[in-house]
């Protein structure tokens, strides 16, 4: 039965998606909104705030909101050996991140900084650029893959303007949003694009990861803009610029969908990288697949809510809990699951050793087993 349901899944209607790193030899990197913050914090402080959205911020006009942020905004440069320069590093990608804190993080998308070579690995030379020119060499300090986050680090700087921290959790649809960005590479000052918040809760789909609770926005985001920050019309920070939409598989042209992961998302995972290098989540030990309509179809059930599993792997915490294959699991202790993406920010949650009662919809009937989650396998 599951070879039919994988067929099934064959048949959604793809679209393509690039990340919008940009890539200096090919001058192919695009705009996005200046959004940087000094002002309100002493440089280097995170600042505590009150949730913006639902029309309860006090907007800034644009350009105060890019003279706020531009302090914060950095550009990334990539660089790699290439055999035809006689091993002389050249240029391989250029695109943002922005200023964390003032002990010199900055955070970009993973993409961003991975080698053009070694899929899934950092590239080995890494260059910060701020906005007042200053450049140095930057420190990877923690990856993760999943949510396409990277953490890195300059040493030298005694005058950072770390960007003020929005939430993403209270924008509402609808709401002004300003993306800022190095788009091609251009010279100069960061590009500066402005939109609204076109939808919440979209997932984005990348080779490695699938990253949930992203946002919508029909702001310019280009290659270049990468790692940039989105933020309100305070300046606050509520999400990266992360992916775009150009067209579907079928060649159909798609105008103003862009999306950036929420800074929601984003917050802990960077704390996290700081503290430790690396995000140990807790290991289930299933395969899965998103509950699409037509397998819940076939499954008998009446909506698409939760994950299939297709797959129980042998001497996991998911085997030995009993769990099966066609189990569609819907909530994970509190976390309620409509989709892999909430599968992975409820993991995220919980650590190897932590006990956690798992939902599944089995033949009609919901069934809650008990299972003590494991460290992940390396690959």
């Amino acid at each position: 039965m599951l070879k039919f349901l994988f067929a099934l899944l064959a048949m959604s209607l793809p679209v393509l998606a690039w990340g919008c790193g940009g890539d200096s030899d090919d001058n192919q990197a695009e705009d996005s909104a200046d959004t940087r913050s000094e002002s309100e914090k002493p440089a280097g402080e995170q600042v505590d705030f009150e949730p913006v959205g639902g029309g309860d911020a006090e907007a800034l006009p644009v350009s105060e909101v890019v003279d706020k942020l531009t302090p914060s905004v950095v550009t990334v440069l990539t660089t790699a050996i290439d055999p035809r320069s006689l091993g002389d590093p050249v240029p391989v990608g250029a695109a943002t991140g922005f200023v964390w804190d003032d002990a010199g993080h900055i955070v970009t998308n993973f993409h961003v900084i991975e080698s053009p070579t070694l899929a899934g690995q950092p590239s080995n030379d890494i260059g910060i650029t701020l906005f007042n020119g200053d450049s140095a060499d930057a420190e990877v300090i923690g990856f993760d893959v999943n949510t396409d986050v990277a953490v890195l680090r300059v040493d030298g700087f005694d005058d950072l303007a770390p960007a003020e921290l929005g939430s993403s959790t209270a924008l509402d649809v609808g709401d002004t949003v300003i993306a800022m960005g190095n788009a091609l590479n251009l010279d100069g000052t960061p590009t500066v694009t402005t939109g609204i918040v076109s939808a919440k809760g979209r997932t984005i789909d990348g080779q490695f990861f699938r990253i949930p609770d992203a946002i919508q926005t029909d702001a310019a985001i280009n290659p270049g803009n990468s790692g940039g920050p989105l933020v309100d019309a305070a300046g606050r920070v509520v999400g990266i610029n992360d992916q775009v939409i150009r067209a579907t598989e079928a060649g159909i042209p798609v105008e103003g969908i862009g999306f950036a992961i929420g800074i929601d998302t984003v917050n802990p995972i960077v704390e996290e990288l700081i503290e430790n290098g690396q995000i140990d989540r807790g290991f289930i030990g299933i395969n899965f697949v998103d509950l699409t309509q037509a397998l819940a179809q076939q499954l008998g059930l009446e909506e698409p809510r939760g994950v299939v599993v297709t797959d129980v792997i042998a001497d996991s915490p998911a085997n030995e809990a009993g769990l099966l294959a066609e189990d569609v699991v819907v909530q994970i202790q509190e976390f309620e699951i409509e989709s892999s993406g909430n599968l992975s920010t409820a993991l995220l949650q919980y650590r190897a050793g932590d006990d956690v009662e798992v939902t599944v919809i089995r033949d009609g009937s919901e069934v809650t087993l008990t299972l003590t989650l494991a460290e992940r396998p390396q690959e």
